[in-house]
């Protein structure tokens, strides 16, 4: 469903795109941008994620970094690419997110433990206090778990440019919460689970606006079309007598269509800057469960610089949006750097920096690499950083 802001933006898009030239539309989604920045300080959403492996590599980097197709980051790529080829077919793109050595689970069944030993004592008074501290240590833990699998065919670099993809995305948090029961000031200490599981299938078009001469300064303006199926997971239990593996989750399933668009500038072909803002309509899906709150599809917006030369590509993005992870994960606001470096016109190295801007906000180190040989590409990434490690992958061929 639209609302008001939402109705504001797609008139003005429309205005704009009827009656003004494409510089005045750049111009345009440059002041979206920082009306998104100022929005979103009440916005909540899920993270910004990451469906490129070789953006993963550069610490997220990927707005207008278009050496190389990526446009799952940002559709305006579609016809900005600097592959000269015309087939693009990425199969299949595989992610996950783990925690190094979670013992959350094994914490629980220490706590669930204890507390069964005190509930057998006689005398249970002063040990009552000791199990709200264990039960505490428990909620400064959080347990996630992320999973992507991606497939991408475009046809790019044409006077329409356009593409097919499907996308899916599974995220799962997990932790101990203090939960008021009947709304009253009572407290009972439970495990909670909030997962979402997204899947996104749709098409991408794209095209070059305005070239000078030359074609060194060109505008790519892209759009994705797409429909969103949406499962969203919940439990909350009591600490001292849940079971993890047969604890029943509550679900929830809707479905909605969605937008996704992006623009690319280039200078003298070395500079890029760009722009995307995905998830333009917004939706809220309520948890089943009593005061479990609600998962939240709202637009992402997120601005992109970058500089090349024949064997570097240096990139920035910054998350516009102020956005809230799934369940039980601290806010985001990423800011992205990376650098890539052609070793050889078949090898490429990359590494980068993702650093949450909020409150002091968990960094992470990014590596990885790519081969091209023949028609086949294979990319790898790595990030990590304190509490988790993320693993990427793609295949592709080009024709």
């Amino acid at each position: 469903m639209l609302i008001g802001h939402q109705w504001i933006t797609l008139s003005l898009t429309i205005f704009y795109t009827k009656y003004f030239t494409m510089t005045k539309i750049f111009n345009f989604f440059v002041g979206l941008s920082f009306s998104l920045l100022i929005y979103s300080n009440s916005t909540d959403t899920s993270a910004y994620e990451i469906f490129d492996p070789r953006a993963l590599a550069m610490g997220g980097a990927s707005v207008a970094a278009g050496r190389f197709l990526a446009p799952l980051s940002n559709p305006a790529q579609l016809a900005l690419v600097d592959e000269r080829h015309d087939i693009f077919i990425d199969l299949p793109i595989i992610k996950q997110t783990n925690n190094y050595a979670s013992d959350f689970a094994a914490n629980l069944e220490t706590y669930q433990q204890f507390a069964s030993s005190q509930a057998t004592r006689q005398d249970n008074a002063l040990p009552t206090t000791d199990l709200q501290k264990r039960f505490q240590a428990l909620t400064h833990q959080v347990d996630t778990t992320q999973l992507q699998i991606s497939g991408l065919a475009s046809l790019a670099n044409t006077p329409v440019s356009l593409a097919i993809f499907a996308n899916g995305h599974y995220t799962e948090t997990l932790t101990a919460i203090n939960h008021r029961r009947n709304n009253t000031q009572i407290s009972q200490g439970v495990i909670s689970l909030k997962a979402a599981a997204i899947i996104e299938s749709g098409t991408m078009f794209a095209k070059v606006f305005q070239q000078t001469i030359g074609g060194n300064n060109r505008l790519s303006i892209g759009i994705s079309p797409k429909l969103m199926a949406i499962r969203t997971y919940y439990y909350a239990a009591p600490a001292e007598s849940i079971n993890l593996s047969s604890q029943v989750k509550n679900i929830t399933d809707a479905t909605m269509l969605n937008i996704d668009m992006g623009i690319i500038k280039e200078f003298n072909y070395i500079w890029k800057t760009g722009l995307v803002v995905r998830n333009l309509l917004a939706k809220e899906i309520i948890y089943d469960g009593i005061a479990a709150g609600t998962f939240a599809v709202q637009p992402q917006a997120r601005i992109g610089l970058a500089y090349r030369t024949a064997r570097i590509l240096i990139a920035a993005d910054l998350d516009l949006t102020l956005n809230r992870a799934l369940g039980y994960e601290e806010k985001t606001r990423f800011f992205s750097t990376g650098l890539e470096y052609a070793l050889t016109p078949s090898l490429f190295l990359r590494t980068g920096l993702m650093k949450n801007l909020l409150n002091g906000g968990s960094g992470s180190l990014a590596l990885g690499a790519g081969v091209k040989i023949n028609v086949f590409v294979m990319d790898v990434a790595l990030s990590i950083n304190q509490q988790a490690y993320t693993l990427m992958a793609k295949t592709g061929l080009r024709f």
